[in-house]
């Protein structure tokens, strides 16, 4: 899967990469200049959505995904290092929440894993300090 079926190639620096339980495929594409996008595709590679973290939901913000993760319903996480939040999208792409911003004390979010228990693991900074150290935070989720 690296061009579409007009022969442009689909991603800049593909990032992230994971199977969600729909069997969709998602990938985290790095584009350069500060741009990046989720690219979803079903399971005949056929493109489904796009998401750059600017829809009205979500603030229209500009957006620093490093990382997708699924949970078991197939909603999506990504981690949004630079601007310290974790979107949630449902299966088909629509913005939920962000589930963890800097209101709850998190910044630098970069590695994330959930469990089959619904708990998310998040590895992040507890202050601005790039420097500091990281802290590995247990978070329930509850959808909303």
């Amino acid at each position: 899967l690296e061009f579409n079926a007009k022969g442009k190639k689909l991603f800049s620096y593909p990032h992230s990469v994971i199977e969600n339980v729909n069997e969709d495929l998602c990938v985290v594409d790095m584009q350069g200049g500060g741009k990046v996008r989720l690219m979803v595709f079903d399971k005949k590679f056929d493109q489904r959505f796009v998401y750059d973290g600017k829809d009205k939901m979500s603030g229209a913000k500009p957006c620093d995904f490093g990382l997708v993760r699924n949970d078991s319903a197939g909603r999506l996480f990504l981690t949004d290092f630079v601007y310290h939040r974790i979107h949630v999208l449902s299966p088909d792409g629509h913005f939920i929440q962000f589930l963890m911003t800097v209101t709850d004390g998190i910044y630098f979010p970069f590695a994330l894993a959930i469990d089959s228990s619904g708990y998310l693991w998040l590895d992040c900074k507890m202050t601005r300090n790039e420097n500091s150290f990281s802290h590995i935070l247990r978070i329930k989720y509850e959808s909303t």
